[in-house]
């Protein structure tokens, strides 16, 4: 960080970090949710429901997901906190990597 201010290489991976966060929350409170079978009759739980659909949808199906009764062990929803993180951590990685100090190679004599 400079006098001036964070520079734009840590805005960009605060950013990343922190649209991985809310993701996870989504994706964890959906879980918790599920597991204590909280009924999608309430407001909040129906809302929370919708909204994390889309982002665990794409790991439905990997792992079997066991019910007694009303709870639910949903492991797409832990699959996608695992996955999101992990792509989070690549690209932050990947932008540091790009935007790092360039060194300069010179030749052996």
């Amino acid at each position: 960080m400079t006098a001036a201010g964070p520079s734009a290489l840590s805005r960009w991976v605060r950013a990343i970090w922190y649209v991985t966060s809310v993701v996870n929350v989504l994706c964890a409170t959906r879980f918790v949710l599920r597991l204590l079978g909280a009924s999608s009759a309430s407001a909040f739980v129906s809302f929370e429901y919708r909204v994390s659909e889309p982002l665990v949808a794409p790991f439905r199906g990997i792992f079997p997901e066991p019910v007694s009764g009303h709870f639910m062990w949903e492991w797409s929803a832990l699959v996608a906190i695992a996955v999101y993180s992990l792509a989070a951590a690549g690209i932050v990685g990947l932008i540091r990597i790009l935007a790092g100090p360039r060194r300069r190679h010179t030749a052996i004599e």
